[in-house]
């Protein structure tokens, strides 16, 4: 497994730090980019990196604006005071862009988990030179609830400023009844069964920390945009909606196979769905997270064929 760096241009000159994984196998059978969910970093993936590694495949991994280990704290959170939607998902394509031009192989994937995947439900709208793409944890909230949110948040920004650190935001989108149903132990419990996983996060300076309030506006800006132009992604484009079936995110399954029934009923040709039993949000660290990492790959071996 050997890491390379690369600055790629984003958005508005943006630098993002793309960092490259090379598997050590000698056919290397596709290139892979992950885009990691809110208030994390691309550290946690690194196992399943290794076991991308080990399957064949390049990974490519980066961390989204006001997100990473190296950024202070009064800069996590944050993405811009202006259009902090797109230019997430742009930069997004942009480094889709820089891998598709530099990859060591002919076949290109995109991984998505959490905000991570409805980042990737945006990009796959704009840009759909791939072989398939893998949505992880992904949501399909109702149109209502996406623009209550955005009403809400754009109230906090407007009276307390963009860069205001919002506990009440963060309270409403993620300590509702809903995320604490399973939460015996932390308010974190709806991430993961495994306790070690939860205590590492919650143990993490650069996890679980508190958004501005103009990030939770691009948040539900995005989440909503992931659905309401499903429609212009290329409809024959492989795509895989992974989720567990106690993820609050995806609405215990329900939201799931929302998701999956309006891409069928918009025509696309070849969608998959899986819901884990008992699995709760990040699926890549689950207590079964070794059959999750196997039907991942599977998924990516096949289509990346």
């Amino acid at each position: 497994m050997g890491k390379k760096n690369a600055e790629v241009i984003g958005a508005e000159g943006y630098k993002i730090n793309l960092l490259i994984f090379e598997t050590d196998e000698q056919e290397v059978k596709g290139s892979i980019l992950l885009l990691h969910g809110m208030a994390e970093h691309h550290g946690r993936y690194l196992d399943f990196i290794k076991a991308l590694n080990k399957a064949g495949f390049d990974a490519y991994i980066y961390d989204h604006r006001g997100h990473g280990q190296e950024l202070p704290a009064s800069e996590l959170g944050f993405f811009a005071l202006k259009n902090g939607d797109k230019l997430v998902i742009e930069d997004a394509v942009c480094a889709m862009k820089y891998v598709a031009e530099h990859k060591r192989s002919e076949k290109f994937a995109l991984f998505g988990h959490s905000m991570g995947s409805l980042i990737a439900r945006n990009v796959i709208q704009l840009y759909d030179k791939m072989d398939c793409v893998l949505l992880c944890g992904t949501g399909f909230q109702g149109d209502a609830m996406c623009k209550a949110g955005m009403a809400l948040a754009n109230v906090v920004s407007c009276f307390c400023g963009p860069k205001h650190k919002s506990p009440f935001l963060n309270k409403m989108m993620f300590e509702t009844k809903v995320y604490l149903r399973d939460c015996k132990r932390t308010k974190s419990d709806w991430l993961s069964k495994d306790e070690k996983v939860v205590d590492a996060y919650r143990a993490d300076p650069a996890c679980g920390f508190v958004c501005c309030a103009k990030c939770y506006h691009d948040l539900v800006s995005i989440t909503g945009n992931a659905k309401w132009g499903m429609d212009r992604t290329r409809h024959d484009l492989p795509i895989f909606i992974a989720s567990g079936s106690d993820d609050p995110v995806g609405d215990f399954g329900a939201g799931i196979k929302a998701c999956f029934e309006k891409y069928k009923e918009l025509g696309f040709s070849d969608v998959t769905m899986k819901l884990y039993e008992n699995d709760r949000h990040e699926l890549l660290n689950e207590t079964d997270k070794d059959v999750v990492y196997k039907d991942f790959i599977d998924f990516f071996t096949k289509k990346m064929a």
